[in-house]
């Protein structure tokens, strides 16, 4: 048995709802992952990018 109009459509209409859905937990989730970095990139340039660098004896066990 074939679904008539209405069913297709109302299977449309929740197929899109989920793709919106979708969309949306992925912005969000993105939205969340760049604040997090945006929040702590002063302490990443500090602790990471412009600490000393590893004494010898260090480096050679690396």
């Amino acid at each position: 048995m074939q679904p008539d109009s209405s069913e297709k459509a109302e299977l449309v209409i929740t197929a899109v709802k989920v793709v919106y859905l979708q969309h949306y937990c992925q912005l969000a989730g993105s939205v969340i992952t760049f604040y997090d970095h945006f929040l702590n990139f002063n302490k990443e340039l500090e602790l990471v990018w412009v600490s000393e660098p590893l004494p010898p004896h260090i480096r050679q066990c690396t």
